[in-house]
């Protein structure tokens, strides 16, 4: 990706799943968790305070911000197709947790 630079990484959807796993973004070598995104204002801001990560929104269309390299979705499966589309139209490299879909159709 960027080759010798930071990585910037948005989480979107900080509870469920991305609990067991937001936190290994701090131990990868120039990654840097840059945004975390919730629609939950509590569950964002506590997940900000407790990985230390300055910026937080409760909306989605900030994670597509030009400053963000990578989006991590975390988010309930039937928001993965259009986040991961929202995405890839703004030029981000994409991450999702699985499954990609909630079907095999919009998954294609």
């Amino acid at each position: 990706m960027n080759s010798g630079k930071t990585t910037r990484i948005a989480l979107v959807g900080c509870g469920g799943i991305s609990e067991m796993t937001r936190a290994s973004y701090l131990r990868i070598p120039n990654a840097k968790l840059s945004l975390l995104v919730d629609v939950n204002e509590e569950t964002c801001r506590k997940a900000a305070e407790t990985l230390g990560v300055e910026r937080w929104s409760t909306s989605f269309e900030d994670a597509l911000a030009p400053h963000i390299d990578v989006l991590d979705i975390s988010t309930p499966n039937h928001f993965h197709a259009p986040q991961a589309i929202a995405a890839l139209n703004a030029g981000k490299h994409v991450l999702i947790q699985k499954p990609l879909a909630p079907s095999v159709a919009e998954a294609e």
